[in-house]
């Protein structure tokens, strides 16, 4: 599958934005250790309850203000230390084009909406988990008033 810029599968996206500076964290790390943070987003996406995702709360309560979880001794933390030289800020885009590139790369389809937040970027992206063919949107009857 793919992500796609607009719900209802539309506007399919084909590339990860800001590819060079990917590549570059990328290649800071070893094979193992990319291999290790796919598997921890795999696993984050997982035990997503909710149909959406929203990159700043994944990422380090100790790297943004928006973080809600703890990389400690998890294999997040090789973004941090090693990819982006504990940079918050790099660590912020790099996490969030990691993200991006494992969307991409699911067997189930995403729309993505980006949003900004400034001092953290990549961050405002939400990811949100597009109905199947065979499911239908919940109607909720119109209840009149009088």
């Amino acid at each position: 599958m793919t992500i796609y810029a607009a719900p209802g599968r539309k506007n399919p996206i084909t590339a990860v934005p800001h590819r060079l500076l990917l590549a570059g964290w990328k290649s800071r790390l070893n094979p193992l250790e990319l291999q290790a943070i796919e598997i921890e987003l795999e696993r984050l996406v997982r035990v997503t309850k909710r149909r959406e995702i929203q990159t700043a709360h994944w990422l380090a309560r100790t790297i943004s203000p928006y973080g809600r979880i703890h990389w400690d001794n998890s294999s997040l933390m090789h973004i941090w230390e090693k990819a982006c030289q504990r940079d918050s800020k790099q660590t912020c885009w790099c996490f969030g084009l990691l993200l991006w590139e494992h969307m991409m790369n699911r067997p189930d389809a995403w729309h993505v909406e980006q949003g900004d937040l400034d001092d953290a970027p990549m961050a405002g992206t939400t990811y949100c988990r597009c109905l199947s063919r065979d499911e239908k949107v919940a109607h909720q009857p119109m209840i009149a008033t009088t």
